[in-house]
């Protein structure tokens, strides 16, 4: 299992949310944030998880943190990571 950051932004409320999700795959951990079932999706794919949020108004990404080389500085680079999912051009 691994460890992801998932963010969704509903244009309904511009808001970005984000929350830590352990899950197999990219795949499974957008899955899960959102709450459906492989049967909830026009294709069980991450490209299928794209088009349900499109289709939503809204934007999904994922990224793996329990891998991110260390970058020498205190902490390691996992802000780096998560600056570019500021603009929601970066989602997706």
């Amino acid at each position: 299992m691994n460890k992801y950051v998932v963010a969704f932004c509903s244009l309904h409320n511009d808001e970005i949310k984000q929350e830590i999700v352990i899950a197999g795959t990219k795949y499974l951990a957008m899955r899960s944030y959102l709450g459906l079932d492989d049967d909830d999706l026009y294709e069980a794919t991450e490209e299928g998880i794209y088009q349900y949020a499109a289709n939503t108004d809204s934007f999904i990404t994922a990224i793996q943190i329990d891998n991110l080389p260390r970058s020498g500085r205190q902490g390691n680079d996992l802000q780096n990571h998560l600056t570019g999912l500021d603009s929601l051009s970066a989602i997706h």
